[in-house]
């Protein structure tokens, strides 16, 4: 049985609780509403900055492929404007330095060494990607190389951070050295390359060029 104090003691603290919260929304409503308007352009602003960037790399991914057919057809003075408009609009892209690798080699294969090292060159300024630094470390070395620059193409490949290119920086010291008519440096780097046990360097060829040393 209900006694008539304990249920007017009931009534009025549920009063209480009723007006504390109406008290409590009066002097925050405010703060809730600007909290609410920040959480939702928070998410909307996050869709936007999704669809912007997916946008933005749909654009480079477009650039890119012209800038292959350009190099394809051997353009290269075009294909090297379509990279500087590249660089321009989306300097923070993969596709630049993707670009830029593919006309390195371009020059490199059409004889234009002198390009094709400023060309790598570029890449390895500005680039933040450990694995694509070291290939252009080792396709400038071969660069520097080919024009006669064996003492720069050594030093860049042996103040060249750790980036897991070593077997192949050695297998390359080893080719300049033994084009040098250096034996013993052509063999100490040779027996680098072959000690690291690295799959991706071809073993049989590296020691086919140490055997011939003997």
């Amino acid at each position: 049985m209900l006694i008539r104090g304990q249920t007017v003691e009931f009534e009025k603290s549920d009063q209480e609780q009723v007006e504390a919260l109406q008290k409590w929304w009066k002097e925050n409503w405010l703060s809730l509403l600007g909290g609410l308007v920040l959480g939702l352009g928070g998410i909307l602003g996050w869709q936007y900055y999704g669809d912007y960037s997916d946008a933005q790399a749909a654009t480079a991914s477009t650039r890119y492929e012209s800038i292959k057919a350009m190099l394809a057809s051997e353009q290269l003075d075009a294909a090297n404007a379509e990279i500087e408009a590249l660089v321009a609009a989306h300097p923070k892209s993969p596709y630049v330095a993707q670009s830029q690798l593919a006309l390195a080699q371009a020059q490199a294969d059409s004889g234009d060494w002198a390009a094709a090292e400023a060309s790598l060159r570029e890449v390895i300024d500005g680039q933040a990607d450990v694995a694509i630094e070291g290939l252009a470390i080792l396709r400038l070395a071969r660069a520097l190389w080919a024009q006669d620059k064996s003492d720069q193409a050594l030093t860049l490949l042996n103040e060249a951070p750790e980036n897991g290119y070593g077997p192949l920086y050695s297998d390359l010291k080893g080719d300049i050295a033994r084009a040098a008519g250096d034996a013993a440096a052509a063999r100490e780097a040779y027996q680098a390359a072959l000690a690291s046990n690295a799959d991706f360097i071809d073993n049989n060829t590296v020691q086919q060029k140490l055997d011939a040393l003997n």
